[in-house]
């Protein structure tokens, strides 16, 4: 059994004066970003099976930026353990309760970057991960344990 893990960090978002952070938008800047990251995806990737979102609001905007981009329907389901606060194992162990084997998540940093940090084989210090970009992992069944690759950026 694999997994491919397509981890996309949201676009841009702004911050209002007064404005709780779980609420900022995402800016001009961020559509733009994560439209031409989506359609870079596309060129390359083949369609994810399922979408697993942030509630934080920028998440929210992201993915309704990539469903209005999307030519078909893909189920998409909010997660609270892709919240900026959650630690990199409650993703781990959301993404390990779904059948799908193309799995794009929408989320955050710096748990993005933990994630991939700590589920790597190859155990990366630091993993940069701007707005908008999409980083891929690729995770197989080894000894009814579940090991993930880093392959980078897509």
């Amino acid at each position: 059994m694999y997994k491919n893990i397509f981890l996309m960090r949201h676009g841009e978002a702004g911050n209002q004066p007064g404005q709780a952070d779980f609420d900022r938008e995402l800016t001009e800047k961020g559509i733009r970003e994560v439209k031409t990251a989506f359609h870079s995806f596309l060129d390359e990737q083949i369609a994810p099976g399922l979408f697993l979102v942030s509630p934080v609001w920028r998440a929210q905007m992201t993915w309704q930026v990539i469903k209005d981009e999307l030519m078909i329907d893909i189920p998409k389901f909010d997660c609270q353990s892709l919240v900026y606060t959650s630690h990199p194992s409650a993703m781990f162990e959301e993404i390990k309760s779904w059948e799908q084997q193309n799995i794009f998540l929408i989320s955050h940093q710096p748990l993005i970057g933990d994630f991939i940090a700590r589920y790597s084989l190859a155990r990366h210090q630091h993993i940069s991960v701007p707005t908008a970009s999409i980083h891929k992992m690729n995770f197989t069944m080894e000894n009814e344990k579940m090991k993930g690759n880093y392959l980078g950026t897509v």
